[in-house]
């Protein structure tokens, strides 16, 4: 992840790297939590690996936590996208092989329910009910 200034588009170094800790790999979905924490997508390196959510300090970079997306040899549940609700709430929508395909997961961000409905369906009910 790359670092550059919004008004005058200067690079200003690299903000995160994928390492041993983080095992950031190949990242699509990302957005600044309520709580200042940037959340990442994270897809599956090898079958050793999980899908996942990454949680970086949102000034320093420094990595803080992650959210499986699945167990290590279960079927795949990946996100390409992620959106934070009015409340804090994370919203999930989930792709891969596994049974879940096609849902969103929502929940905070240590522990996300599985809703088998589309996102269009979950955000308009979370938000027709604020």
């Amino acid at each position: 992840m790359l670092r550059f200034n919004p008004k005058t588009g200067k690079f200003l170094g690299v903000f995160i790297e994928s390492n041993s800790v983080n095992d950031l790999n190949r990242p699509e979905g990302l957005v600044f939590g309520h709580d200042g924490n940037l959340y990442i997508t994270s897809f599956q390196r090898d079958a050793n690996d999980t899908d996942k959510i990454l949680i970086f300090h949102g000034k320093t970079g420094k990595f803080l936590d992650k959210i499986d997306l699945e167990a290590v040899g279960q079927p795949r549940a990946f996100a390409q996208a992620l959106l934070f609700g009015p409340d804090g709430k994370l919203f999930v929508p989930i792709t891969g092989n596994g049974p879940d395909t096609g849902s969103v997961r929502f929940g905070d961000t240590t522990s996300i329910i599985i809703i088998r409905r589309s996102m269009y369906w979950c955000l308009r009910l979370y938000w027709e009910e604020r």
